[in-house]
């Protein structure tokens, strides 16, 4: 991964620290459960350290760092002179920590979520693979459903149809829940049999990348549920036909939140985010949000109806904005 000029040029640092796992995986391309990464702004060359257990692994997948021990680090830092740029994750303890070990270094918070926001090719084809995986568990999980079956049985097979298509981790624990319980938006299943409709809420990581999906089976026709799945099905169709560069974020909400108004539907979460690393992260989809979208984002869009003793229905997908609109991953 390089970091691009105009980051440097306005952080105005001179040497970078990563220490979060995220961002260290997407540096390097290497993830480890500990170590940190020193990238210099004079000549961009980049040192990751490393606990000795990890370096024949990483020898293999990290092409842009060079691999040092994790003991060195100290040295290394105690040598830095100027302003170093470190992340949000940097907690107080270990900056407290940075700073005795060198107190001539100037400490700076920079976003590493905006740099992350524009994706590369190899992270679209890895989001891409997820999602179309996702769909996949999706069309064989919602055609075995039935009325026998409790919500923490629905889950398990959400579970069990990942690890059929060779995906062994999870983005997040599968939200599902049915009937009245459905209201509430992300609750934790239960042992209890499904009623009228089983809501699904799930998603799959692969090399690091996530999916976020969410979508109703309907067991009973129920008029009221069925008025609000159209609707929702409705918003979202009028979000994604005008997601394009340069569209503003901003404006997407607004349409949203036209839409429950003029239904007389309340809007109770977020319409979106986006998704990369992590299952929530820049940019925000909210109405605060100045930032306009840019080819190569990803973000999900999922609006949702939730009514006391009736339920709720929520439908939402991973959209990659393009050069001249944007395109579904998930189906």
């Amino acid at each position: 991964m390089n970091i691009p000029a105009i980051f440097w040029k306005t952080n105005k640092i001179d040497c970078l620290l990563l220490n979060s796992e995220i961002n260290r995986q997407w540096f390097s391309g290497f993830s480890s459960s500990y170590g940190f990464i020193l990238i210099w702004a004079q000549n961009k060359k980049a040192q990751y350290f490393l606990d000795e257990r990890y370096f024949y692994e990483a020898s293999k997948v990290v092409k842009n760092c060079q691999i040092l021990k994790l003991k060195d680090f100290e040295k290394q830092w105690a040598s830095i002179k100027g302003i170093v740029g470190c992340e949000k994750d940097l907690n107080w303890m270990n900056a407290e920590q940075l700073k005795k070990i060198n107190n001539q270094i100037s400490l700076t918070l920079v976003n590493m979520q905006e740099l992350r926001m524009i994706k590369t090719e190899k992270e679209i084809k890895n989001i891409e693979f997820i999602c179309k995986i996702t769909s996949k568990v999706w069309k064989k999980v919602e055609a075995q459903i039935s009325k026998n079956h409790t919500e923490d049985q629905v889950k398990l097979m959400i579970i069990q149809e990942f690890l059929n298509h060779g995906i062994s981790e999870l983005a997040f624990e599968p939200i599902v829940s049915s009937g009245a319980r459905s209201e509430f938006i992300h609750t934790k299943s239960k042992n209890k049999k499904v009623q009228n409709h089983v809501l699904c809420d799930f998603g799959g990581r692969y090399r690091g990348y996530n999916s976020d999906f969410t979508r109703v089976a309907f067991l009973n026709h129920n008029e009221k549920i069925n008025q609000n799945w159209k609707l929702i099905k409705t918003l979202q169709k009028k979000i994604i036909d005008v997601i394009k560069p340069g569209e503003k974020i901003s404006t997407l909400v607004k349409i949203s939140s036209d839409f429950y108004k003029l239904h007389d539907k309340k809007e109770k979460h977020a319409l979106g985010h986006g998704i990369g690393l992590e299952v929530h992260e820049l940019p925000n989809i909210s109405s605060l949000e100045n930032v306009c979208l840019m080819e190569n984002m990803i973000l999900t869009i999922e609006p949702g109806i939730y009514e006391k003793n009736l339920g709720g229905v929520r439908i939402e997908d991973v959209i990659l904005v393009t050069k001249t609109g944007c395109r579904v991953l998930t189906k």
